[in-house]
């Protein structure tokens, strides 16, 4: 079965709209699970190169719709973040996936 572009771009957005609906959940499991299918519909898109098939018009639309999935997916994944650190304190991993040297731990004196 061969996959058009635009068929590796709405997987894709798939993807993204999984993510996000875990993310808003809250679901950390959900989270997890999203991981795999992402990595494949990304896996899948970079396989394409531009001259590989002819536009689809239908292809700028999806596009940006898959550019908006992203920002929602970041600015999700941000306030998971920082409702986290606010929670638990300081994360033990970035964003990006690495871990984070902690300084010592923060401790509030009280002189009275």
């Amino acid at each position: 079965m061969t996959t058009t572009l635009l068929d590796a771009v709405a997987r894709l957005q798939t993807a993204l709209d999984t993510l996000a609906h875990a993310l808003t959940a809250g679901d950390e499991r959900a989270v997890l699970a999203a991981e795999e299918p992402l990595a494949t519909a990304v896996t899948s898109l970079a396989a394409f190169r531009r001259t590989d098939a002819d536009p689809d018009p239908g292809l700028p639309q999806a596009i940006a719709a898959v550019r908006a999935a992203v920002s929602r997916c970041q600015t999700l994944g941000g306030s998971a973040s920082q409702f986290s650190r606010a929670v638990l304190g300081d994360a033990s991993y970035s964003a990006r996936g690495l871990q984070l040297v902690n300084a010592a731990p923060r401790r509030v004196t009280s002189i009275t």
